[in-house]
């Protein structure tokens, strides 16, 4: 994998040095927001490199969709000696074929405490089973089911102290995001997960 994509709540710059000290790569930071930078960029990209570099692009969920669909040939085919670092508040603003070419790292303390996740999370549950059937059934594929999965993991773990009963839900939650991970059938798994979990 050539680009990795940090997503969390705040730029976090000891976990973008240490991917840098893993590929041995000198640190650049590029800003990129507008098409006319992502061409700055590839003038420096184009240049015979004599050490390894990590391109450090930071919040690229504010870039335009212009500028992130023209990064994307540079992610999928950087010189040997490139690597690319990319920060982002959310996946939310990200263009999915930039998130399907990087390692995605996601900060998950983040996560945790974000309240929309809660709110999002706590409203699906509250919705009666065929409610809950066409939710999912607008799910297509297996990275989106799992995120799914992980917005009502996140979202309901703060509040199982005051909701103890939330326990089993979880339970079945992660067995559900393991056998999407093992690649079982993402409708199949899916529908037995709001069986399972149903009031």
């Amino acid at each position: 994998m050539h680009a990795y994509l940090l997503i969390s709540s705040e730029i976090d710059d000891q976990k973008i040095t240490k991917i840098a000290l893993e590929h041995e790569s000198k640190v650049i930071e590029f800003q990129i927001e507008k098409i006319e930078q992502v061409r700055e960029l590839f003038k420096f990209t184009k240049l015979s490199l004599n050490q390894k570099i990590a391109i450090v692009i930071k919040n690229i969920d504010i870039a335009s969709t212009e500028a992130q669909n023209a990064l994307l040939k540079e992610l999928e085919e950087p010189q040997e000696k490139l690597i690319y670092i990319l920060t982002a508040k959310s996946l939310e603003n990200v263009v999915s074929t930039v998130v399907s070419r990087s390692q995605v790292i996601e900060d998950l303390r983040s996560k945790m405490q974000d309240p929309k996740e809660t709110e999002k999370a706590t409203e699906f549950i509250q919705k009666s089973i065929g409610e809950k059937l066409t939710t999912i059934s607008k799910i297509k594929t297996r990275e989106d089911a799992k995120k799914f999965i992980d917005m009502l993991i996140f979202g309901l773990q703060p509040k199982i102290v005051e909701t103890p009963q939330l326990a089993n839900f979880l339970e079945v939650a992660e067995n559900t995001k393991q056998a999407l991970e093992a690649n079982g059938n993402v409708t199949l798994q899916l529908t037995n997960f709001v069986v399972q979990t149903k009031k």
